[in-house]
């Protein structure tokens, strides 16, 4: 919304000391600000699943300010009031209805004119326990939960009194279409004081200035009855060739508005607003701007802001945090169960971000089915319409996040859908993000379907606990979401919901950069616990260890949704760390929305494959045996501007430093989604060696890589003379190592205090969901000798899938791992897929990887020869270990 232009000299700003009472408390703060940053409250006990306030409180506060009001001077006064909880206001002690209410998202007016020119003493309430509100469902949501912003209680934004004509214009509002534009002008007069009056408007958009009578004149649905009118000027004509907005180049332009009364040459007021011209629809079952098929590149903003625990309000702020997200990819944010202030909006316009805010509301049972919270929704829902109506960048707009109802509350959802279309039709709606967890599928009433699952059949790689492809299907390149996105749609868009959730063990040099109104005790306390286990004399190495799989895991998410040309884009869960729920460091930047200092934080190589242009190659698996054919199918993923050339490929063999093969598929490749470029198919390397081969693709100035391994063929005998494999361990084995015997012991059973392993870091958190296997990866010592022959890196790329679905098995004191598993920061124990001993005069390599279950794949049997044959060599210093402690440690087996 954008006000009528002013002097300064008609405004007065209300920011600086006000006195307030809160329960005991009595005393001067300032406003803008809340309780949490002023140092009022009671503290709150170290949290461990999420960060400690330093200030709490709940209940109604009260600022109260002696004001000399200007006078009116033939006009009248507002009293503007941005960001609140629950806010009610008086003067003088009187109650003072707003002309605007406000909500959660939105700011009040309030008039002020019949104490133009006095002094009183004006008061604000804000209640950030929300008596008769939905509080339960608020309190859950993103725009008041102590697990990220916090429940603050306070006045956040602009608080100021301004002095407007006697008939002012509030607000205007700019709806465009593809060829016109209509215009609503919002006057703070009643329709009878406007039955003759007409608009004059102008603007480098329209075809030609317009001056005439409004087509309609109806109430302002955000403002009190008989408060507002709004005048309504439809279909007027865009000038052809007109710039538009989008993601690539956010053209804005200006509006400008001025409201004659009857009989007067002058106008009663004028106004200007700036707007972009813009068209965001469904077409084709794929969400479209201005005619072109996009691709959505989402995170997901949970209000996380831990040093002031309240999102910023200027602009400033708002450019810094999504200029962090672009230089990632994002072309698109949304914000998880709550609607950020004006700032944000402005700031997006400006980059070419896509929006999608959503009401405060996380209610996955009832969500709307009782008529009080329907009414507080279509409030919130109206405003948020009102307020932020001329922003280009805000595309979409959900109900809440995961709502679920009975049958009244969807039809409570679909009313108010169908007031927001009514409301604003030139953009999208749907009854809830990840509705009913994906369940029921697509809602008719609903623009576009963002979920997790559509009716059971899955729309990203993981889940809890654990479920997808990513760690339940061999990997390879072909997995995608057709079927699952097509099932019962009604010509809804699809895009995934809070895609990724993989955690990364924390970085600890964090924790001294926490000094606002938040404390990081639930870091504090996992470093804490890194020191108890001994987990923190490889700390570092496992956070770049994590980080580098969880890297890997992300862009096999973006290439499955990509690869899938009914889908519309995802939504990440998330580039941010989340500080709560268990505490989910799931990001590649830190709760502060700093860059985690590690190389798989880089922005570049996330926006590597999070990008408009993306080259992708279809083909079967990752690892081969010596001499295989390699075939794929190359495509080209153009969500850009233009049409792209050719696309160029090259196989590299790492091993050797030499290019294998390449080729060039001609374009051109138009844009707007997912094109063939053709086939491929060469011989790999047989040699005897292992490789490490690099399939590269270029198409223009877009890149990408996958990784591939060839294996020789494993030899006939299983191990070498004088070494034995071992599934189980008798007394005579161990009488037999314990000799001077070498054994890669290797067993199906679970050992005693192993544990089940996973490819994947944990979702999301162990602390909200408990049931999965709590691992984090491998933290792998690339130089050791066993895996001379064995090409990998520190961190478990793919080569180590099958390998990874073991059990990790307790690792002795004293003795350093080859294959690390990293555990949940939740126990941080001491575990391994692979160790070595001496026992006696003997050796053992103790592995969790029951090797011979994959006989079929060439990684798995060509890593079982590397070991063998790394155990007939000459013996390396290794920690010893008694017969009898070996014995306890495969007592079950």
């Amino acid at each position: 919304m954008r006000f009528s232009m002013l002097s300064p000299a008609d405004t007065l700003s209300l920011a600086g000391a006000w006195q307030l009472t809160a329960g005991s408390i009595r005393t001067e703060m300032p406003l803008p600000g809340t309780l949490d940053t002023a140092g009022l409250g009671a503290p709150e006990p170290p949290q461990a699943g999420r960060l400690t306030r330093r200030h709490t409180y709940a209940g109604p506060a009260r600022w109260v300010r002696t004001v000399a009001l200007p006078p009116a001077a033939g006009g009248r006064l507002f009293w503007e009031v941005e960001r609140a909880r629950q806010l009610s206001a008086e003067v003088d002690g009187a109650p003072l209805p707003a002309l605007i209410p406000a909500s959660l998202s939105t700011a009040a007016v309030f008039e002020l004119t019949p104490w133009a020119g006095r002094t009183v003493a004006l008061t604000l309430i804000s209640d950030n326990t929300y008596p008769g509100w939905p509080a339960g469902a608020i309190t859950y949501a993103s725009a008041a939960t102590d697990e990220t912003q916090t429940n603050w209680n306070g006045i956040l934004g602009a608080l100021r009194v301004v002095r407007r004509p006697a008939a002012c214009i509030l607000a205007v509002r700019v709806y465009p279409g593809r060829d016109t534009l209509d215009v609503a002008v919002d006057v703070a007069a009643a329709p009878t004081a406007l039955a003759r009056a007409f608009v004059e408007l102008a603007s480098p958009a329209l075809a030609a200035p317009a001056r005439r009578l409004p087509d309609a004149l109806v109430p302002c649905p955000a403002a009190a009855p008989g408060a507002v009118t709004t005048l309504w000027l439809r279909g007027l004509a865009v000038r052809p060739g007109a710039p538009r907005w989008d993601e690539f180049d956010p053209q804005l332009t200006t509006l400008s508005a001025a409201l004659f009364l009857p009989g007067s040459p002058a106008p009663a007021d004028e106004a200007e607003t700036r707007f972009g011209l813009r068209d965001f629809r469904v077409q084709g079952g794929r969400l479209a701007l201005n005619g072109r098929a996009i691709f959505l590149r989402g995170e997901a903003n949970c209000c996380v802001f831990p040093r002031t625990g309240h999102p910023p309000m200027d602009k400033a702020a708002w450019a810094a945090l999504l200029g962090r997200y672009a230089a990632y990819g994002v072309n698109c944010v949304r914000f998880h169960s709550w609607c950020p202030p004006e700032a944000a909006f402005a700031a997006a316009d400006e980059a070419g971000m896509l929006l999608q805010p959503e009401l405060s509301d996380w209610d996955f049972r009832h969500a709307l089915e009782d008529p009080a919270a329907e009414a507080y929704y279509a409030r919130e829902l109206c405003q948020i319409l009102w307020t932020y109506a001329n922003h280009p960048s805000f595309v979409m707009l959900s109900l809440g996040n995961e709502l679920g109802n009975g049958e009244a509350g969807r039809a409570a959802m679909h009313r108010l859908l169908g007031a927001a279309r009514r409301a604003d039709p030139t953009r999208l709606y749907a009854s809830a993000s990840n509705d009913s967890y994906g369940e029921k599928g697509p809602d008719a009433a609903s623009d576009f379907f963002t979920a997790m699952a559509n009716r059971g059949a899955m729309l990203r790689a993981t889940s809890s606990p654990l479920i997808g492809h990513l760690n339940h299907e061999f990997p390879g390149t072909r997995r995608h979401y057709t079927q699952a996105a097509e099932a019962g749609r009604g010509g809804q868009a699809v895009f995934g919901f809070e895609v990724g959730q993989y955690e990364i063990w924390p970085d600890f040099a964090q924790l001294a950069r926490y000094d606002g109104v938040t404390l990081p005790h639930n870091l504090a306390m996992i470093r804490r616990r890194a020191a108890q286990t001994g987990a923190g004399a490889c700390w570092t190495a496992g956070v770049a260890a994590s980080g580098e799989l969880a890297l890997l895991c992300y862009k096999e998410e973006v290439e499955a949704a990509l690869r899938t040309p009914a889908m519309s884009g995802l939504s990440l869960l998330g580039l941010q760390d989340f500080p709560g729920q268990g505490t989910a460091l799931v990001g590649m930047m830190d709760a502060l929305a700093e860059p985690k200092p590690y190389a798989f934080a880089a922005p570049a190589r996330f926006k590597a494959f999070f990008a408009p242009v993306l080259p992708l190659a279809r083909f079967d698996r990752y690892t081969f045996a010596a001499g295989d054919a390699f075939a794929a199918d190359l495509e080209l993923a153009n969500y850009g501007r233009a049409a792209v050339g050719a696309l160029h490929w090259l196989l590299y063999d790492d091993t050797t430093g030499c290019p294998l093969y390449g080729g060039e598929l001609a374009g051109p490749f138009a844009p707007g989604g997912l094109r063939g470029a053709g086939a491929i198919a060469c011989r790999l390397p047989d040699d005897g060696r292992a490789h490490r081969l690099t399939l590269r693709l270029r198409a223009g100035s877009a890149a990408n890589a996958y990784p591939l391994w060839c294996y020789p063929d494993a030899p006939a005998e299983p191990a070498p003379a004088g070494v034995r494999v071992l599934t189980r361990l008798s007394e005579q084995d161990l009488g037999w190592i314990a000799a001077g015997g070498r054994a890669l012991l290797d067993p199906d059973a679970a050992l005693p205090g192993s544990l089940p392993c996973a490819f994947s870091t944990d979702f999301w958190s162990v602390g909200t969901f408990p049931a999965q296997t709590g691992t984090m990866g491998l933290l792998i010592d690339p130089a050791h000798p066993a895996l001379a022959d064995f090409p990998t890196e520190f961190h478990a790329n793919w080569q180590w899938w099958a390998p990874a679905q073991g059990r990790a098995l307790p690792l002795p004191a004293g003795v350093r791992p080859i294959v690390r598993v990293l555990d949940s920061v939740t126990r941080l124990g001491s575990r391994a897929l692979l160790w070595e001993a001496q026992v006696g005069r003997g050796r053992v390599l103790l592995s969790g990887m029951a090797l011979h279950r994959f006989p079929d794949r060439p990684e798995c049997a060509h890593l079982l020869h590397c070991l063998t044959r790394y155990l007939a060599a000459p013996a390396r210093p290794a920690a010893p270990l008694a017969p009898e402690a070996l014995r306890r440690l495969v007592a079950e087996v």
